[in-house]
């Protein structure tokens, strides 16, 4: 868990850039990789919000994307 949670606090400080993991828009890269986050959250019950501020913003942004787009 302390390998993971490296890797989580990287993602939260240097790749999320932008509103989405590659650029300004929603990609396949988001989707994939929002689900294994939620389940990795889910099993080991991590606080996003606490601890990964921009991780949890990301997370909201990409459920909201993937909400509106089922809805069109």
């Amino acid at each position: 868990l302390r390998d993971s949670h490296a890797a989580l606090q990287k993602f939260n400080d240097e790749i999320l850039q932008h509103d989405f993991v590659a650029s300004d828009s929603l990609s396949i890269a988001d989707i994939q990789i929002f689900f294994e986050l939620s389940l990795y959250f889910l099993i080991f019950s991590t606080n996003v919000r606490e601890l990964y501020p921009k991780i949890h913003a990301w997370h909201e942004r990409v459920h909201h994307a993937n909400t509106h787009i089922e809805a069109s």
